[in-house]
């Protein structure tokens, strides 16, 4: 692990001499049921486009955990456990999140409802297709779960808006009627700026959040044959 955090921060270190840092960056922290408005002393690059509009719900759409659905993602933690791929303790967190979400959603109703249930969505949709292989398991479910968290009863937070968790260092973006998305772009955007900072003698040296960053997004990383990439969903 030591090695590949050297390597990342190489990458960052590349990437944080394109960095723009004239700005700052405004970060919404979830801490209980507020959002806690914070800067972030960096410029991040634009937003990927939102999700298409067929994308997004309607409040009256047809239930998006069909029991096809369920099984789909049962199956794909079946596999997965049976390759010895994930524990069981693994497994039972995995399947945990899935029937918190499918329970919180069953007691939303309106905006908040449509915003959980098209990250639901998103998560049957890789199930079905058969792409929820086990190295997508982690950063699909942790999308999920922290979109179940929110949706419950947190403000609403603008169209764009940069969200992270109080103590956690992972970005994530708000989409209306698609919730909160995990930002792999805008995150090691945002490692490559602190990365400078610990390259340049005299500027303050960020270097436990960074590492805790980079320790994150290594643990969402999916494997694509040989190499890790990061996805967006």
């Amino acid at each position: 692990m030591r090695l590949q955090i050297r390597h990342f921060l190489a990458a960052a270190l590349l990437l944080g001499s394109l960095a723009p840092t004239a700005s700052a960056t405004e970060v919404l922290v979830v801490d209980g049921d507020r959002l806690v408005p914070t800067e972030e002393p960096y410029s991040l690059p634009p937003s990927p486009p939102p999700p298409p509009p067929s994308a997004v719900l309607p409040e009256r759409a047809a239930p998006v955990a069909t029991a096809s659905s369920r099984a789909a993602v049962g199956q794909a933690l079946r596999k997965a456990r049976a390759k010895g791929l994930i524990s069981a303790r693994q497994d039972g967190t995995y399947r945990l999140i899935y029937r918190r979400a499918l329970s919180t959603r069953s007691r939303l109703r309106g905006a908040r409802r449509r915003e959980l249930s098209s990250v639901i969505a998103t998560v049957n949709s890789i199930a079905r297709r058969g792409r929820l292989t086990s190295s997508r398991l982690r950063p699909v479910f942790l999308q999920l779960e922290r979109n179940t968290q929110f949706w419950r009863s947190k403000p609403f937070p603008r169209p764009t808006a940069k969200v992270r968790f109080r103590g956690t260092e992972l970005l994530y973006e708000y989409y209306p009627g698609n919730g909160l998305r995990i930002q792999p772009l805008q995150n090691f955007f945002l490692a490559s700026s602190r990365a400078a900072e610990c390259d340049i003698p005299g500027l303050p040296c960020p270097r436990e959040r960074l590492r805790r960053q980079l320790d994150t997004l290594i643990g969402l990383s999916v494997r694509r044959g040989g190499f890790r990439a990061w996805e967006y969903y």
